[in-house]
């Protein structure tokens, strides 16, 4: 069977079983708030509130589960509660849409292409989201394989990982129950499912911020769809920068800080979405308390803690941002008179800081480096650009605002027009724009520090999300608003044609065919393909406690032992800290390494460095030094597993 074959039956097998372990038990958990009181509506929005109470209250719920009791037990709960939902669907007698069904499935494909490996005559075409993907499968593969706390995938340590996991609860979850659906397949299969999600989310938040005009429910449900497969202008700027520069890009947002919208941010980083998800479905929940019965109120102050923790689990992140913006929103409505959401945030803050205790001691102790995560900066117009401060900021202050109009396209013109037209807000109305002005002044001037700018990043979707919603309530009136502007339907055109751009580029735009400033992704199709190989021989034929170890110095991102690999590793490449190692202890180890894979040493100096770091067998390929400018590996090298790219030799003296 091809890899290829092998990947797509993966992913069709974990996209069937992957709603036993979180849509169908999320119905589940409506059903117990519906006996509570709670009134969720139709059949197809309890669809939505239980999508969206699976992704917002499993994940908090699961941590303590796999931690406590383990994943054997919390698999089996997730089975009852899926029995459980699965009867209350069956009675809700949802009438089957087909352009729902044809949205999934063209959904589907897309992420296919995204995730699914190519393979032919012996070489891999992989796909440019293997830059992030090798994380997310390698915390897959180990919570499925150890449990939590988290083992560090990036470097063998002691201490648990200081990280945000709880999203990769439910891609382990399916791994660990079906291993023959690899970590990478588990987790495209579980972001399939998030897809539709945020929609619904889209809806509800419509819904109680009275956004949607009586009678046009579904079309605004069609709007929010439709506009998940919009992004930014962001193509025309690439392909100015490439008439510039001669450098052609695989993915259109690479010319600025990025700001990705719904569907490439669900191929990168739906962890973070799903946080977003989870942190909007809290406030939706505590608005649906108010003026509920004593005991619905209380079961809904409860859930709404849950995802909170929830919230904090999936993305440290997207929560830094959550905070501010909440508290503001509260002390806002206590000055217009309504001490409501005041009192409901402390009540679910407090117990989200209960559920998500077990975490918050991973973090505080998971990290080795105590340097301040977040710092003052102003956001760069270019993202090439160098860090800029003092007066000569002030060009940067001034022309944010059309940064962001640059970024946001159509979702900016629609924001535009809600705001010079907009009727009187509620509540969550008030929220929306508070969220919004908010998150423009956090992601202009803050980032973090750790790795890349993530929070610069995930916070600009607390504004992303507002815009989207005014857009799809400006276009519901859809045929008088686009008859006589030209200007909107370019950008809409412009912004769907962004994402097409970047879902061919993850497979087509690479080096030989384009000059790219990625030429190091995939470079090597025969190597990628003979280390997929060897790290499946690995994984069914050395004893899993050993650890591996490749050349972690070679590039910067190194990716088939996340990927492929299910064995422990040393360390991973130059972001092995990506997890909360220390910075220099990481590069100091890789530094020792490298003349194991570099340098014509003795093999008893090979071993000898190798045993020091704790390594158990170690892989070679004929990228490395020590193959490659000879022109073949050393004889003193003895393979336990050969072919004419790939070795992987047991270090003498290793654990039996």
């Amino acid at each position: 069977m091809t890899y290829f074959l092998q990947d797509l039956g993966g992913l069709a097998l974990g996209t069937l079983l992957a709603p036993l372990l979180g849509l169908l038990p999320g119905f589940a958990l409506l059903v117990f708030l519906e006996r509570l009181g709670f009134g969720a509506g139709t059949p197809w929005q309890r669809m939505g509130w239980a999508g969206l109470l699976g992704l917002a209250l499993l994940p908090a719920l699961d941590a303590l589960l796999v931690r406590f009791v383990g994943m054997s037990v919390t698999i089996g709960l997730h089975f009852v509660l899926a029995a459980i939902g699965g009867r209350a669907m069956l009675r809700a007698r949802l009438d089957l849409r087909w352009g729902y069904v044809a949205t999934l499935l063209i959904w589907w494909a897309a992420v296919a292409i995204a995730f699914v490996d190519f393979d032919h005559a012996g070489r891999l075409n992989q796909s440019i989201v293997i830059i992030d993907l090798v994380k997310h499968a390698a915390v897959v593969d180990a919570v499925a394989r150890v449990g939590l706390p988290l083992q560090d995938p990036f470097f063998a340590r002691d201490a648990a990982a200081g990280y945000y996991y709880f999203y990769y609860l439910w891609p382990a979850e399916l791994h660990w129950l079906v291993p023959a659906i690899d970590s990478r397949m588990a987790f495209a299969a579980t972001l399939f499912w998030t897809g539709p999600v945020f929609p619904a989310l889209l809806w509800r938040l419509g819904h109680a911020a009275k956004l949607i005009r009586p009678g046009r429910e579904r079309r605004f449900l069609a709007l929010c769809v439709a506009l998940c497969f919009v992004t930014g202008p962001d193509l025309v700027l690439m392909l100015l920068r490439f008439l510039a520069s001669g450098v052609i890009e695989p993915q259109v947002d690479s010319w600025n800080e990025e700001v990705r919208f719904a569907m490439t941010s669900l191929f990168w980083v739906p962890h973070h979405i799903a946080a977003l998800i989870a942190c909007w479905c809290g406030l939706l929940v505590l608005d649906e308390a108010r003026g509920a019965a004593p005991r619905t109120r209380v079961a809904l102050f409860v859930a709404a803690g849950i995802a909170f923790a929830a919230t904090f689990g999936m993305s440290v992140w997207i929560m830094l941002t959550a905070a501010p913006i909440l508290s503001i929103w509260a002390l806002i409505e206590l000055r217009r008179g309504d001490r409501f959401p005041l009192m409901a945030l402390a009540v679910a803050s407090g117990i989200a800081l209960v559920v998500a205790a077990p975490q918050i001691v991973d973090l505080l102790h998971g990290r080795a480096d105590t340097d301040m995560p977040v710092a003052l900066t102003v956001r760069r117009f270019l993202w090439w650009q160098p860090e800029i401060a003092g007066w000569l900021a002030i060009p940067l202050i001034l022309i944010l605002p059309l940064n962001y109009a640059l970024e946001f396209g159509v979702f900016a013109a629609g924001a535009g027009l809600w705001l010079r037209t907009r009727m009187r807000s509620n509540g969550m109305g008030r929220l929306l724009l508070v969220s919004a002005i908010a998150a423009l002044l956090i992601a202009g001037f803050l980032r973090s520090t750790i790795i890349n700018n993530d929070l610069g990043w995930r916070s600009i979707w607390f504004a992303q999300l507002p815009a989207m919603l005014w857009t799809a309530t400006i276009l519901q009136n859809m045929p008088r608003l686009l008859k006589p502007s030209l200007g909107f339907r370019l950008l809409v055109l412009v912004g769907v044609l962004g994402n097409v751009w970047d879902l061919v580029g993850m497979r087509v735009i690479r080096p030989p065919l384009f000059p790219t400033s990625w030429p190091e992704l995939n470079a090597a199709p025969a190597n990628d393909y003979s280390q997929r190989t060897a790290y499946g021989w690995a994984r069914a034929h050395l004893p899993r406690e050993w650890v591996l170890q490749h050349n972690a110095g070679l590039q910067h991102r190194l990716f088939a032992f996340g990927l492929y690999g299910s064995h422990r590793i040393a360390a991973s490449d130059d972001e092995a800290n990506l997890f909360g190692a220390g910075r220099r202890e990481a590069w100091a180890r890789i530094r020792a390494l490298r003349p194991v894979f570099e340098e014509a040493i003795p093999a008893a100096r090979r071993y000898s460095i190798a045993r020091g770091e704790g390594i158990d067998a170690l892989v070679f390929t004929d990228l490395d030094p020590v193959w490659k400018n000879v022109g073949h590996l050393p004889a003193d090298i003895s393979c336990l597993y050969r072919d004419a790219h790939v070795c992987i030799a047991a270090v003498s003296g290793a654990r039996k």
